[in-house]
């Protein structure tokens, strides 16, 4: 017993401030605990690894190096050097390009280059719409098809002949003689 006691005495978790402290009060305690069994006063601290974190971090610098600083640089000069477009007359004769509607050097140059122009976008919707009512048509036309074909017995091989079962049949050599004759 005694020595069970003095296990006990030893599974303490002992940190290390006195904020790190107040905030595990307020978790709920983990089965994790600390035990020297039955060794020395000395215990390895169990904590978490750090790999995810160091390459959380090291990750955000690089796209902050690589993404930010030279966004920013760009930002900077079409701010400084370039400025904004100021509104004049459209001369007699010219019709402007989509992307000259806008004020902002940035939003021009993206309007240019990244989106889409308004007139595309809507031709794009119209073909969706086209080709969804095509399919839709089709599968009704498929569906009022087999409901005839279910109802007055029409079948899909209309002007198919059967060789093979004209010769065991009796009355099937007549039958094949007659299409052949009539219909072809």
């Amino acid at each position: 017993m005694a020595a069970i006691g003095r296990c006990a005495k030893l599974c303490l978790y002992r940190p290390q401030s006195s904020l790190l402290r107040q905030s595990l009060s307020l978790l709920p305690k983990s089965p994790e605990v600390q035990c020297a069994r039955w060794g020395h006063g000395r215990v390895m601290n169990v904590r978490d690894g750090q790999y995810l974190t160091k390459a959380l971090w090291n990750d955000m610098q690089f796209w902050f190096f690589v993404g930010f600083i030279p966004l920013t640089g760009i930002a900077l000069y079409a701010n400084i050097f370039v400025g904004e477009a100021k509104l004049e007359e459209i001369p007699e004769g010219y019709c402007p390009e989509e992307y000259e509607y806008f004020k902002h050097p940035i939003s021009r140059w993206m309007v240019k280059y990244m989106f889409n122009p308004p007139e595309k976008v809507y031709e794009r919707s119209l073909s969706v719409i086209y080709w969804t009512l095509k399919r839709d048509r089709e599968r009704q036309l498929r569906k009022l098809v087999k409901y005839y074909q279910g109802t007055r017995g029409d079948q899909k091989g209309w002007y198919f002949i059967d060789a093979g079962l004209s010769q065991r049949i009796p009355w099937g050599r007549e039958q094949y003689e007659y299409t052949l004759d009539n219909f072809y």
